[in-house]
């Protein structure tokens, strides 16, 4: 019986006390250039069900026309902005987003917390070749606040608790509580190392993901930025991406790899099985276990680290390097990786994108990127601050759905009407990226517009998408319908055409806005 009430008051450790469920709504249909996938934002405080609100919001999210990432990423973006919540529900999330294939991403100026941070480590995109399957896919801006802590009881559990005088439930709850923590900490490949930090954390103190180090140590990664544009000497970028591998390969914390790597940076007395000199930092001598950290010549792009590698002395007494373990930085929007050997991604670092992160010191925070990395963020997102969203000439009885500074969700007649504005190129990317294997049933050109519709034939749906440009500014629209063409209503068909002769983006909209 202790058992049964101490895990029913774990299922609301860490949950403050609200009645308001978290807003959960799908905000577009492009979230950024490296994943044109829906972006789906969650805010507020995490309530029982808002796994069931995710689902119904990913299934509309997923029925848009040439929306799936057959080639490869995540199925949508989840971005996350909550101070905590239900315990269990954020498992549940977090195994919601793992299952449907959703990245998480905390962006600047957010902050993510106990029930969130958990939920954030569900975040997964899927690569079909290669036998990578999901993999982790969880971002972290500069600038966001990302933090666990351990499980907590409220203030009335408390009460009840030592009103009762029922220490021995205390303690059975506690140890559940930890039990269960620990064992989501370790699914979602957080490392073993940095657990304990967390546990540690008490009323009011949570564990942050603000350092380079700490980032490595939860699996997340930071967004694409040129690594190129690091300032950071060529020699310190191989000693901190050596202490990575270092701390992967030993199983060991990030403090000690990097202590493993303390020598200085030379060309080492060794060559590889390509007989290439290499450059590097000497760890031990004794053969068939690691004697050093290096890169050679290829390994680097001018003053960035694209690979540093793991060597043991090959055994053979020729004075000969072999490779233990490597970690690759993808500058061209590859896979960057620490010691994957081709496992279970779910369980690896493993990413699709650039690792810069591994090239900063472990204490380097992460706030001070926010001025380089900003910059590389918003031309991802298209963001144009002086963009406004279209207006409508007269009310066509839409439902808004969600609405941000560059983005609008409207629902009529069982369709949805999606409007996004920043720079042009999102008009050339829904135009002529998003229109490639669809069905197109009418296609025309206009001055400041282009209007393309059809069917998408693999999930059974029909679209209708203008782009208006306005100089270096366009919007993009997106009207998605549930059923083919042909199969749309009178009523249906008639929202579409009020809507395209209706809709203004800065002075610009089709000729029939003038009839």
């Amino acid at each position: 019986m202790i058992r049964l009430v101490a895990l029913a008051i774990v299922a609301v450790l860490m949950a403050p006390l609200t009645a308001l469920s978290a807003d959960i709504t799908l905000v577009s249909y492009r979230y950024s250039k490296a994943r044109p996938v829906p972006h789906i934002r969650l805010t507020g405080v995490i309530r029982p069900g808002d796994e069931q609100t995710f689902a119904k919001v990913m299934e509309k999210a997923k029925s848009c026309a040439n929306c799936g990432r057959e080639d490869g990423g995540p199925w949508a973006v989840v971005s996350l902005a909550s101070p905590g919540g239900h315990y269990k529900t954020g498992i549940a999330l977090a195994d919601a987003f793992r299952a449907t294939i959703a990245a998480t991403v905390v962006e600047s100026g957010d902050t993510c917390l106990s029930a969130c941070a958990v939920a954030f480590l569900g975040g997964s995109a899927f690569w079909p070749t290669g036998g990578i399957g999901v993999f982790i896919d969880r971002t972290i801006e500069p600038g966001a606040k990302v933090g666990w802590h351990s499980p907590l009881f409220p203030d009335e559990v408390v009460a009840s608790i030592t009103d009762g005088g029922q220490a021995k439930l205390a303690l059975e709850t506690t140890r559940i509580g930890i039990s269960s923590m620990v064992q989501v900490l370790t699914k979602y490949n957080v490392s073993p190392l940095v657990i304990d930090k967390i546990i540690a954390m008490g009323e009011g103190e949570t564990w942050n993901a603000d350092t380079a180090g700490s980032l490595f140590e939860v699996r997340a990664n930071l967004p694409d930025f040129p690594a190129t544009s690091l300032d950071i000497p060529f020699d310190e970028q191989l000693r901190n991406a050596c202490g990575r591998l270092a701390a992967y390969h030993y199983n060991a914390s990030l403090e000690d790899g990097m202590k493993a790597v303390s020598g200085p940076v030379e060309t080492l007395n060794a060559t590889d099985a390509q007989g290439n000199t290499l450059t590097g930092i000497n760890i031990d001598d004794r053969p068939l276990n690691v004697a050093a950290c290096g890169v050679n010549p290829e390994g680097r792009d001018g003053n960035t680290l694209l690979v540093a590698i793991l060597y043991r002395l090959d055994g053979k007494g020729d004075g000969n390097f072999e490779m233990v373990k490597q970690l690759a930085n993808a500058v061209d929007g590859g896979w960057s990786f620490v010691g994957y050997d081709g496992g279970d991604a779910t369980r690896s670092v493993l990413f699709l994108g650039t690792l810069a992160q591994a090239l900063l010191p472990p204490e380097f925070p992460l706030a001070s990127l926010q001025p380089l990395v900003s910059t590389a963020i918003d031309e991802g997102k298209a963001v144009d601050s002086a963009a406004i969203l279209p207006t409508l000439k007269r009310d066509l009885g839409l439902t808004t759905l969600s609405e941000s500074a560059f983005a609008r969700i409207r629902e009529g007649e069982g369709m949805i009407f999606s409007e996004q504005v920043g720079r042009a190129d999102l008009a050339d990317e829904l135009i002529d990226d998003k229109t490639s294997g669809l069905d197109l049933t009418y296609s025309k050109d206009f001055a400041n517009a282009l209007v393309r519709s059809g069917n998408d034939t693999e999930n059974s749906t029909s679209f209708y998408w203008m782009a208006i440009r306005a100089g270096a500014r366009a919007a993009a629209i997106r009207i998605e319908m549930p059923v083919p063409g042909d199969q749309l209503t009178a009523a249906q068909k008639k929202l579409i055409t009020a809507y395209a002769c209706a809709v203004d983006f800065e002075g610009r909209h089709l000729p029939c806005y003038e009839k």
